[in-house]
């Protein structure tokens, strides 16, 4: 099982420490791992902070990417949908392959992201602005999570 642990990780037990040289500033990967009995994909665990009206470019991730929310709140965009406001506690979750952006509002946001992604890819895929399709002006709420059936 190959391990990449981030500077704030495990370093002083001789793994190595990988940082993406493509990853933004404000992110950090933690943990980077193959998934043992799944052939070709890894997961990825990064801490973001994104610093007061911080907007990140549109991309794609070769993964699917969960996202909780550590503090503050943030807009986050998808190709197709309107902007969500998604806050400290919230879940967040983006598809495979899916356009996306986000951004910090006037507390800045920190989150934890984790990502089952395509081993071997780049971590984003950047693109335009114009392939996001037009966005309202205003956000919405997320949606609260329904709870499980007992």
């Amino acid at each position: 099982m190959a391990i990449a642990v981030g500077s704030a990780g495990l370093t002083t037990l001789g793994i190595a420490v990988a940082q993406d040289k493509t990853t933004p500033p404000g992110f950090e990967n933690m943990l980077t791992t193959s998934l043992e009995g799944v052939e070709g994909k890894e997961l990825i665990i990064s801490r973001v902070e994104l610093a007061p009206n911080t907007e990140l470019p549109p991309h794609w991730h070769p993964g699917e990417e969960i996202g909780y929310v550590l503090e503050g709140d943030m807009i986050l965009e998808q190709k197709g949908q309107g902007g969500v406001i998604v806050r400290a506690g919230q879940i967040i979750k983006i598809p495979y392959k899916q356009i996306h952006s986000g951004a910090s509002r006037d507390d800045g946001a920190k989150l934890l992201v984790i990502r089952v992604h395509d081993k071997g890819e780049p971590e984003r895929v950047p693109v335009d602005r114009s392939e996001m399709e037009a966005q309202p002006e205003e956000a919405a709420e997320a949606p609260a999570e329904e709870e499980a059936a007992d």
